[in-house]
Order: structure tokens, then sequence, then C-alpha cells
């Protein structure tokens, strides 16, 4: 299964972005032959191809959100709990890890 294409739907607030969109789309399906294609199969693909054509180049694809709320910060504290964990592990004296395991 191909990856699904996120696109930056943001901008079709803009209106000149939204008469853009349509005025390619609407070019691109009426000088589309869909006649001389056979199969249903064969028109989707053709049409969903002119879609996402006309949607990278208007609208563009959505840039990856990076979480700004895991910081420098979170990264020490999980560096310091993966730490925590092996020397936790490797203690063969402790008597909690005898009893959970």
């Amino acid at each position: 299964m191909e990856q699904l294409t996120r696109y930056d739907v943001t901008k079709l607030d803009d209106i000149k972005c939204v008469n853009t969109f349509r005025h390619k789309i609407r070019h691109d399906f009426n000088n589309c032959d869909f006649n001389s294609m056979v199969s249903v199969d064969e028109r989707w693909n053709k049409a969903k191809d002119i879609i996402n054509k006309t949607s990278d180049a208007v609208i563009g694809k959505q840039k990856k959100s990076k979480k700004p709320w895991f910081n420098d910060t979170c990264r020490r504290a999980l560096k310091r709990k993966k730490e925590s964990r092996i020397q936790w592990l490797s203690d063969t004296d402790n008597v909690e890890k005898k009893i959970t395991t």
C-alpha cells in the first residue's frame, strides 16, 4: 500500500490559490479524453493522477511538523532514564528485580 500524501490545505484559505486550483483542475479534466479509456479503473487512475499532480503543483505538500515540546530537556531525561534502566538491569544484587522477575 502506498503512503498517503498530505497536502498543505491551509493554502486553500487563500482565494487566489482556490481559483488557481479550480482553473487548473477544470482545464486538465477538459483536456483529458475519458471516452477513449475502456475500463473504469483506467478512468479513475487518470482522474486521480490529474488531481494529485494539480494538488502538488498548486497547493504543495504539507511539511512535517516537529514537536516543539520534545526538546533538549526531554532528550536528556530520556537518556538518563535509559542509563538508569541499564544500570538497574545489570545490578545482580537488586532485591526488587529478583521479586518481579
